[in-house]
């Protein structure tokens, strides 16, 4: 599905990368502008899990002192249930 994901950003924008190394991180989806570089996570269902929800906030707010904003897709719904098409 993050294999999806890239290709239908990286065909929106042009300046796009997948799976990209940023200090020891490993980011799914970056897509760069001029003026901002935002990395979109796909997340499955082991980020619903309390001590992975924490190393990702721990990660956004390292990646966000880097100037990098960070957009989530879970690809599980509220209901814990995989979402269509994931």
């Amino acid at each position: 599905m993050e294999a999806r994901c890239a290709e239908i950003v990286s065909s929106l924008f042009p300046l796009t990368s997948a799976n990209r190394f940023c200090c020891g991180f490993e980011l799914d989806i970056v897509v760069e502008s001029e003026d901002c570089i935002v990395n979109l996570e796909v997340d499955g269902p082991h980020h619903q899990a309390l001590k992975q929800r924490r190393i990702d906030a721990r990660r956004n707010t390292f990646l966000a002192r880097l100037g990098v904003s960070v957009a989530r897709v879970a690809l599980m719904g509220e209901d814990g249930k995989e979402r269509p098409g994931s």
